[in-house]
């Protein structure tokens, strides 16, 4: 009815839809009647805002430590096999406040050790027993995130494992989340809330068992478009490190020619197959040799053929191999 200021049947017919709610009827002298004030809770503990766990509901999980799932150098692990343990540990550690929400089988996503400790949350037939697991499985990204959010508003610590290639259907609910927190770091008398947490089972840099199906990079990049003091992007060292190159020039005037040598410095060429990973060591990396490049062979100009076209070319000066008299190394940090 856009013409109901100007046109009299537009009018009575937004006057007869208005007033099929009777609201004169639910308030009197504009104020609730009594049959509404009686819904209204009158003691301040059945009031939701004056609850603190409404506004200050941040409960602090038990910490473990990850030293303990460290792999030794130069052995193929599964990356999600490992932090399917670690998680095991955070869950029988934290029992009651710690709940992961996946809309994949753990299976698929190597993450099957959670499993170990806890159980399915099934609650829906009579042979489930309603026993309380801390896994949730629905196929809904968008169900997950729900829980997910709301399961991080009672103040308890939620994670959502998923492909990457997933993990974009619920890129605007993170996004319009972040909104929601950002807010809420404004308002004094609003307290801290516990991070939403995300693992990518499978990226653009490491496909364990899938591949370009389930690579996308998409929600990565969503995530950093926020700011970092709401939002960060933790990435494996792996992902990260690569061993520098040191381009080592000739340390004094000679006539050899300047030298050319790949190697890793002392600190990443350490043998010893019982130490743990640093984050100065790249585990399973071919470590290329030290000796320098044989010096390549002359080789021959071909003369042009000799004819009338052709005449012969003139006669040339030696050449000499220009050397590095400067002592100097390049290298290449690892990217960031």
């Amino acid at each position: 009815m856009p013409k109901a200021g100007s046109d009299d049947t537009q009018l009575k017919a937004l006057k007869a839809w208005l007033g099929s709610y009777k609201i004169n009827e639910l308030l009197q002298d504009s104020k609730p009647n009594k049959e509404i004030l009686n819904l209204l809770p009158t003691k301040d503990e059945k009031k939701l805002g004056q609850l603190k766990i409404t506004y200050e509901p941040h409960i602090d999980i038990k910490a473990v430590d990850w030293k303990q799932f460290g792999v030794e150098k130069r052995t193929d692990q599964s990356c999600m096999k490992l932090a399917g343990k670690f998680l095991d540990q955070v869950f029988q550690e934290n029992p009651k406040t710690i709940r992961l929400f996946s809309p994949d089988e753990l299976e698929s996503n190597k993450l099957d050790a959670v499993l170990d400790h806890t159980t399915r949350d099934f609650q829906w037939d009579q042979y489930s027993r309603a026993i309380g697991g801390r896994v949730t499985e629905v196929l809904s990204e968008h169900n997950c995130q729900g829980f997910m959010q709301g399961y991080t508003l009672t103040g308890r610590t939620a994670i959502f494992p998923s492909y990457e290639s997933f993990l974009g259907i619920v890129h605007t609910m993170m996004v319009q989340y972040s909104k929601f927190v950002k807010i809420a770091r404004e308002v004094t008398w609003r307290g801290d809330l516990p991070s939403i947490n995300y693992i990518e089972t499978s990226t653009w840099a490491r496909q364990e068992h899938n591949g370009f199906s389930h690579q996308n990079p998409s929600f990565i990049g969503a995530v950093l478009n926020i700011k970092p003091e709401a939002a960060r992007v933790p990435l494996p060292p792996s992902y990260l490190y690569h061993p520098p190159i040191l381009l080592t020039k000739t340390p004094r005037r000679s006539t050899s020619p300047r030298t050319q040598t790949a190697s890793y410095p002392p600190s990443t060429t350490a043998s010893n197959p019982a130490t743990k990973p640093t984050s100065s060591s790249a585990p399973n990396s071919p470590q290329p040799s030290t000796s320098p490049r044989p010096k390549p062979k002359p080789t021959a100009a071909k003369a042009p053929p000799s004819g009338p076209s052709h005449p012969p070319p003139p006669p040339t000066k030696p050449t000499t191999t220009q050397t590095s008299s400067s002592s100097a190394s390049a290298s290449r940090s690892p990217s960031k």
